[in-house]
C-alpha cells in the first residue's frame, strides 16, 4: 500500500542520512572546513560569516566607513554603509546546494531589504572566492557599490 511504501522510502532516508553523518564523522582528511566558532580568526560577535568579514576588511582598506551587524527594523544588516546603502554578504547558506539560486529565505530577504528603501549590494560567495587577491576584491567591490558610497578617484 501507499503507506507502506512511504514509510520504506522514509526509513531509507533515516538510514542514508545516518550513514553519511557517520561517514563525515569518520572522515579525517582535513579537506572539511572548522566549524566557524572554531576558526582561529573568525569573529562571530561582529561578523555573520567569513566572507562578511573579508568584505568589512577589504571595505576598511579602502577607506570606506562602515558598520556590521546594524539592526534595522525585524533584520539585522551585514554592513551599513551610508544612509540606506548596505552590503550583504551572500555566503554559501544563502543558496540551493551546489547552485547559483538564492534560496527562497535569502531572496525574501532581500524582498524585504529593498521594500525598507535600502539600495543594496550583494556579493555572492562564489564570486567572491573567485577573486585572487586584494587588489582584486576592491575592484569588484567597487564595481558593485552603490554610487554615492564610492570613493572619489
Amino acid at each position: 500500500s501507499l503507506e507502506d511504501e512511504v514509510r520504506l522510502f522514509l526509513q531509507e532516508v533515516r538510514h542514508a542520512a545516518h550513514d553519511s553523518s557517520i561517514r563525515r564523522d569518520d572522515d579525517d582528511d582535513g579537506d572539511d572546513e572548522a566549524p566557524l566558532a572554531k576558526r582561529p580568526n573568525f569573529e562571530r560577535k561582529n561578523f555573520n560569516s567569513e566572507l562578511h568579514q573579508d568584505l568589512s576588511r577589504i571595505l576598511g582598506s579602502m577607506g570606506i566607513p562602515h558598520q556590521n551587524k546594524i539592526a534595522a527594523g525585524p533584520m539585522v544588516l551585514d554592513i551599513h554603509l551610508h544612509d540606506m546603502c548596505i552590503v550583504e554578504a551572500a555566503a554559501s547558506w544563502s543558496y540551493y546546494l551546489r547552485s547559483s539560486h538564492l534560496t527562497a529565505l535569502a531572496r525574501r530577504r532581500q524582498e524585504m531589504l529593498k521594500a525598507m528603501g535600502f539600495d543594496m549590494a550583494l556579493i555572492p560567495y562564489f564570486r567572491w572566492e573567485q577573486l585572487k587577491d586584494d587588489d582584486a576584491k576592491r575592484e569588484f567591490l567597487l564595481e558593485n557599490l552603490p554610487q554615492q558610497v564610492r570613493p572619489a578617484s
